[in-house]
Order: structure tokens, then sequence, then C-alpha cells
């Protein structure tokens, strides 16, 4: 039954010749959902992608959140007072924390950071010729090396964004109310109305799918590289190029239907 089960998995990843991204989508889907026990999935291969695109990225996230949610609470209290709309600096968290710019920096951060680095070490591990040597004892490349990354990345994402929201809120909150002070409940109450269900499930979503692109578009170069180590390069620009490409398309399209349906929506 294991033998099935293997010989089955190496016909999907060496099935259509043509290597394109829609076969490589394609047979990624098929060993996700034929893989009812994930028992090809290598689980420390997941966890160490979480701890490298994760956790590791921490402290320049908090830097980036941090220096964002000073500025929009500090400066925006003082300048939205004097023209006595002060509530307007709740909807500046919303928009550059949660829902339109955060999504962006957090994808940023794991394309720079992360998106290269497997890349790269997906294609140096087929100019060696690990990928067909994995082949060769019956394990799916896509089961052991894509499907973890891709999970990995996508989590991390979802975590990153996360804590990028509380250290942009409530850190920005803390250094600001050390300079200014400003009741914390209050600042609750407000910052909690101006906040919807709808503004969640956009960043949820944006960061999300943004996570998934990049490990896919990533690990698909990895994978193009020859025997000849000059490809990773080459094969790195690629993706680097296709994924900014996917992002700028991804949030663009959201953030305009989001205003187009609010547009709509108050007339």
């Amino acid at each position: 039954m294991e033998d099935t089960r293997n010989l089955l998995l190496n016909d999907i990843d060496n099935r259509n010749n043509e290597n394109s991204m829609v076969n490589f989508l394609e047979r990624f889907l098929e060993i996700v959902f034929y893989e009812k026990e994930r028992t090809s999935f290598r689980q420390k291969v997941l966890i160490r992608q979480i701890l490298f695109t994760g956790f590791e990225a921490l402290p320049l996230v908090s830097f980036i959140a941090l220096i964002i949610g000073t500025g929009i609470i500090h400066f925006g209290y003082n300048f939205f007072q004097q023209i006595g709309s002060t509530e307007w600096i709740y909807e500046l968290l919303v928009v550059f924390l949660i829902r339109d710019i955060g999504p962006i920096i957090i994808s940023v951060i794991l394309l720079g950071r992360s998106g290269g680095a497997i890349s790269t070490e997906i294609g140096i591990m087929k100019s060696h010729g690990e990928i067909d040597y994995l082949k060769t004892l019956g394990i799916s490349p896509i089961s052991y090396i894509v499907i973890p990354r891709v999970y990995g990345m996508f989590l991390s994402a979802l975590f990153l964004m996360t804590f990028f929201v509380a250290v942009g809120v409530i850190g920005g909150y803390l250094v600001s109310s050390y300079m200014r002070p400003l009741d914390f409940s209050v600042f609750l109450k407000y910052f909690s109305e101006y906040l919807t269900l709808l503004d969640l499930f956009i960043m949820i979503f944006k960061v999300g799918v943004g996570g998934l692109m990049i490990s896919l578009i990533c690990c698909y170069h990895g994978l193009q590289v020859s025997n000849d180590i000059t490809d990773i390069p080459k094969n790195n620009i690629k993706a680097v190029g296709q994924a900014i490409t996917g992002l700028v398309f991804l949030n663009g399209l959201v953030t305009t239907l989001h205003y187009l349906g609010a547009g709509n929506a108050s007339l």
C-alpha cells in the first residue's frame, strides 16, 4: 500500500513536463488533498520554517510597528486636536496598521527575509541533485519540501500580522502616553468603534493570501533551477519580481473593491 502511494506521488511530481506554474499548483493541490494522513509531511521542516520566518522576524516587525504606532498616535493626536477632530486618529490606526498598510509591510518583510531564502535553498538542493535523490527514495519533493514551507509561511504571516497590530496599537499608545497623557480606556473605546469585522477580514485575507503567494512562487522557481548553479540568482530575481507583482495586484484589487463598496454604501 505504501509503495503504491509513493508511486502515485512520484507520478504526480513527474506529470506534465511543461513545468508551468499551473501544473505546479495542480500537483501541489493534488498532494495536499490526497495525503489524508500527512505521512510524508515533515514537521521539523515546518517548525524550522516558522522559527526562521516568524520568530526571528519579531525584532524587525516590533521596531516598524512601534515607529508607525507612535507616530500616528502622538503626532496625529496633536494635529487633529488643533482642528477639533481627534477621533480621526483611530481611523488612521485602522488604515495604517490593520487594513491597508500593515499587510503590505508584513508581506514585504516575508518576501525580503524568507522568500529569497526559500528559492535559494530549494535551488541549491535542485542543482546538487537532492531533489532527484528524494524521488528515487519514493519521497514526493512537493510533500517534503514545498508543503512545510508553504504552511510555515502562511502561519508566520498571520502570527506576524497579529503581533504587528498589537505592538503598533499598545506599544504606540504606551510611548505616546509617556510624552502626552492619554486615557487608555477612552483610547480603546474609540479604537474599537472604528475597527470593524470587515477590516479584520481584509487584513487576514491580504496577509494570508500574500503569504501563500510568496511561498508558492518562490518554491516553484527554486524547483525550476537546473544543474547549473548560476540559475539560482536568475530564478531568485524571477521569484521576487513575480511575488511583488502579485502582492501589488492583490492589495490594490482588495483595497479598490473595499473603497468602491464603501462609496456605494454611502450613496
